[in-house]
């Protein structure tokens, strides 16, 4: 699996798991509570190399804030996730920002967990869903024919709705 191609991983870590949807959602701190932005998903989990030594939670923290500032984005929050606003996430170290590339926007969330050892970063793209179905088109297949067949593929074995 590739990395996420606006940010780059440390060095000492390697992609172990993760998956990507051409569009979803995703609720990011944006300062003040918790947003959800629908758009292209990155899932990416890190591992450390077998022999290297882990970087702390907070150095991981650190370097993705960072990288994200120097992207001329915007870092909500870096730290120990407190209080009931932040969900699932509550007491875990964690960084949220944006930033822009290309004319895209691009929300970050970065959680680090065994102490270092591994580290998740979930990204959105942020983007208007393309609409491919018209109930027009499907009442006026409905009058006509008294049934709609829609052609739906999926993931084995998942619930992912594959391109085609």
């Amino acid at each position: 699996m590739k990395d996420f191609p606006y940010l780059t991983r440390l060095s000492s870590y390697s992609v172990h798991d993760g998956e990507e949807k051409g569009f979803d959602a995703h609720p990011f701190w944006n300062g003040k509570a918790m947003q959800t932005v629908e758009g292209k998903l990155w899932i990416r989990k890190y591992r450390v190399k077998e022999g290297a030594t882990p970087a702390s939670p907070l150095q991981i923290l650190r370097n993705y804030g960072t990288a994200l500032k120097a992207a001329g984005g915007t870092v909500f929050h870096s730290g120990v996730a407190q209080g009931p606003a932040f969900g699932e996430l509550q007491d875990w170290k964690c960084v949220f920002g944006r930033f822009a590339k290309g004319g895209k926007e691009l929300w970050v969330e970065v959680y680090s967990y065994e102490s270092g050892e591994e580290y998740v970063l979930t990204a959105v793209e942020a983007q208007i869903m393309v609409q491919e179905v018209s109930s027009r088109e499907m009442l006026d297949a409905l009058t006509k024919h008294g049934f709609i067949a829609l052609d739906i593929h999926f993931d084995t074995n998942k619930a992912t709705i594959l391109p085609e």
